[in-house]
C-alpha cells in the first residue's frame, strides 16, 4: 500500500477494493432528522480507479430518504416530469437515443422513473409496453396519472412478484445507489440473456469543464462518480457487454449544462471480464476539486463584503449549495432569520434551529432582512420570482457577483 493510500470504510462499490486515496472531505449542514450523513470523504479506488464517497451509511437510510424526502416529488421544482422546456428536451433526447438501440416491441422498465416524464417520451416514440418503478409514493401516483403502470419499490428490494424485462432504463440512478453490486445482481435477475440496459449518469471525467457551483457534484445524493471506463468496468463484471455509448451534455437548469455519459449494455449470459483500471478519472477529479475550492473562496469573499452591515439574513433555497455554504463561508457567522424554499417537501423542516418556510409565508411576514440567494444553478429563476411574483422589496445578495 502506497504512503498516500488508506483503507476505506465502504469498499469500492464497483470492485470491492478497500485500498483507496482520499481526495476531498465534504461537509454539509443538514435539516434536523435528515436520514443521511453530514459528510464523507471522496476517495479514488486504487484497484479500479472509481471515485466514490467513503460514507458511513446504509442502503436503508438512502431508501428512506428517497421514499420520504425525494426532491423529485414536486412536479414544479423537481426534474423527471418534463414540465419545463429544458427538462422535456432532455427527456425527449434520451427517449430518441433509446429508440435507436432498443426494438420498439421491447418491454421496458424505467427504474427510478421520478414523475414519469421519460416514460411519456418513450411512448411518443412508439414504445407501448412501459412500466415505472420509484421509491416515492408521490412520484408513483404522478406516473400512474400519465397512464403508465408504476410500482413503488427500491433498486435492491424490488417487489417479489416483479417480472423480467427486455430493457431496463437507469437514467441518473446509479450515482445515487450505495449498494451498487447488490443492485447489479438484481439487474442481472430481471434482464435475461439478450436483454438490454440503457444507463445514463453524470460524467465525472468532465465535472471540471462544467463547474457552476463549488463541489456541486459532491452532494448528499451523488455518491458514485463514473466515467465511460468505470461504467464498463462495473457492467463487464456482471456479464453485460456494451453495444453503444458515449458522452453527452444535458440541461441542469434553464441556462446551464451538466456532462453525462450514456451506454447500452446487452446481457450476454457469459462469464465476467477483468477490470481495467481507469487511470484518468482521479486526475480529472483533482482538477475539479482545486477549481471548486477556488470558487468557494470567491463566494466567501463576496459574501463577506456583501453582508458586512447585516447581522441577520434570510436564506432562499435549502439545496446542496446552501448545505455547503453554511459550513464553508462567512454565512455560518450570520444569524439566519428564516430559510425559504419553494419545494413543499422542504417546507417545515428545521435547519440549525431555524424553520424553512414557503415564499408565500415570507411575503406575508414583512421581514426586511437581506435575502441571500442560496443557488447558482437556479438563481435567475429565484430572483425573478422574488421580484415579479412575490414583489418583495428586500435587498438581494447573490452568492457570486452579478455578471
Amino acid at each position: 500500500m502506497s504512503p498516500a493510500s488508506r483503507i476505506s470504510r465502504r469498499p469500492c462499490p464497483s470492485c470491492l477494493g478497500t485500498e483507496c486515496v482520499a481526495l476531498h472531505e465534504q461537509r454539509f449542514i443538514l435539516p434536523e432528522q435528515h436520514p443521511l450523513t453530514s459528510g464523507y470523504t471522496v476517495v479514488s479506488c486504487e484497484h479500479c480507479g472509481l471515485v466514490y464517497a467513503d460514507i458511513g451509511a446504509s442502503q436503508e437510510q438512502f431508501d428512506e430518504f428517497y421514499e420520504l424526502s425525494s426532491k423529485y416529488e414536486d412536479a414544479q421544482t423537481g426534474t423527471g416530469g418534463g414540465l419545463t422546456s429544458w427538462d422535456q428536451n432532455r427527456l425527449r433526447d434520451t427517449a430518441e437515443e433509446i429508440a435507436r438501440h432498443i426494438p420498439r416491441g421491447a418491454r421496458i422498465l424505467d427504474l427510478g422513473c421520478a414523475n414519469g416524464g421519460l416514460l411519456d417520451e418513450l411512448g411518443k416514440t412508439g414504445f407501448a409496453q412501459l412500466t415505472g418503478l420509484d421509491p416515492s409514493a408521490a412520484c408513483v401516483a404522478t406516473t400512474r396519472a400519465l397512464g403508465f403502470p408504476c410500482r413503488q419499490g427500491f433498486f435492491t428490494r424490488l417487489p417479489s412478484d416483479f417480472d423480467t424485462f427486455d430493457c431496463v432504463v437507469l437514467s441518473h440512478v446509479m450515482e445515487h445507489v450505495l449498494e451498487v453490486r447488490e443492485a447489479m445482481h438484481v439487474l442481472a435477475t430481471i434482464v435475461p440473456a439478450g436483454g438490454y440496459v440503457y444507463i445514463e449518469v453524470p460524467d465525472a471525467s468532465r465535472y471540471h469543464q462544467f463547474l457552476v457551483a463549488p463541489f456541486q457534484d459532491f452532494n448528499t445524493e451523488h455518491i458514485n462518480h463514473f466515467s465511460e471506463a468505470s461504467l464498463d468496468n462495473l457492467f463487464h463484471q456482471f456479464g453485460f457487454k456494451r453495444t453503444a455509448g458515449g458522452q453527452k451534455n444535458i440541461a441542469s437548469s434553464s441556462d446551464s449544462l451538466t456532462p453525462a455519459v450514456w451506454a447500452v449494455y446487452r446481457a450476454t449470459g457469459c462469464a465476467s471480464m477483468p477490470v481495467v483500471k481507469d487511470r484518468a478519472l482521479r486526475e480529472a477529479l483533482e482538477i475539479y476539486i482545486t477549481d471548486s475550492r477556488g470558487l468557494m473562496g470567491e463566494i466567501d469573499r463576496h459574501l463577506t463584503v456583501s453582508l458586512t452591515d447585516s447581522d441577520s439574513v434570510i436564506v432562499w433555497g435549502t439545496g446542496q449549495l446552501t448545505m455547503k455554504l453554511l459550513c464553508e463561508t462567512v454565512l455560518a457567522k450570520h444569524a439566519i432569520r428564516v430559510f425559504v424554499d419553494s419545494n413543499p417537501i422542504n417546507q417545515g423542516k428545521i435547519i440549525q434551529g431555524v424553520r424553512v418556510i414557503s415564499p408565500r409565508q415570507l411575503q406575508n411576514s414583512n421581514l426586511g432582512e437581506p435575502i441571500v440567494i442560496g443557488s447558482l444553478l437556479h438563481g435567475r429563476e429565484i430572483i425573478a420570482g422574488i421580484r415579479d411574483r412575490y414583489h418583495l422589496p428586500n435587498r438581494l445578495v447573490e452568492v457570486r457577483p452579478a455578471a
